[in-house]
């Protein structure tokens, strides 16, 4: 999982640091999900990682298949 690591929702101040503690919260409990999860996070970037930082979501995809295949060989 990559967040941004600009704040995202700060041009709505209104309840933009709220969304975005939100946001940060939720994130965190998807990872909850799986004991294998790992959070990264795109400084410099926005909301659109793969637009500002391509580096690491290629990173991230690339690392699925070992993943899946780790998975596989344990069930």
């Amino acid at each position: 999982m990559i967040e941004h690591g600009q704040p995202y929702f700060a041009a709505v101040p209104e309840y933009g640091p709220r969304l975005e503690k939100a946001w940060v919260a939720g994130q965190r409990e998807w990872l909850t999900l799986s004991g294998d999860s790992k959070l990264t996070t795109a400084e410099k970037s926005g909301h659109h990682i793969y637009a500002d930082r391509p580096d690491i979501a290629v990173r991230a995809i690339e690392r699925v298949p070992s993943q899946a295949a780790r998975a596989a060989s344990c069930g």
